[in-house]
């Protein structure tokens, strides 16, 4: 009988262990890589940032520019439903808050202080393309990929 205890209790405890690691998958899961890159693009000739190969590629035909600059570029997981700010070089706000995440994507609600406001499907390999405002002597574009 006792030895019919123990295995029992073993049982159980191992039953809670799992229970205990896939709640904290689930609770993992709900956080999402995000990649947020800012670009300078502008219509005078600049050098060639090796860092902008992979955005070149991307913006090319769609956004007119004679050159290319990463100004600031930053990676969190962020929680479903958690709001993730950022300070952009003119001195405004960026928010980005995962709203939900899917086999066709992540469901992003994005806000670009007094410029784009929105909520946006950001397919993984697919990253959302924003035009910001004015900087220096050109204009802010707003990269943001999930991973």
């Amino acid at each position: 009988m006792r030895w019919g205890s123990r295995l029992a209790v073993a049982l159980c405890g191992a039953l809670l262990a799992a229970a205990g690691a896939r709640a904290e998958e689930s609770v993992g899961s709900e956080s999402v890589p995000i990649e947020v890159t800012i670009l300078e693009v502008s219509d005078q000739p600049g050098e060639a940032d090796p860092r902008c190969e992979r955005f070149d590629k991307l913006l090319r035909g769609q956004i007119p520019y004679e050159s290319l600059a990463v100004l600031d570029s930053h990676r969190r997981n962020v929680p479903v439903n958690d709001v993730w700010t950022l300070e952009l070089p003119t001195q405004r706000s960026l928010q980005v808050r995962p709203l939900e995440v899917t086999n066709q994507g992540t469901l992003l609600s994005l806000d670009v202080e007094e410029s784009v406001q929105g909520d946006f499907r950001v397919r993984r390999g697919q990253p959302l393309v924003v035009g910001g405002p004015r900087y220096g002597g050109g204009r802010l574009v707003v990269v943001v990929d999930t991973e």
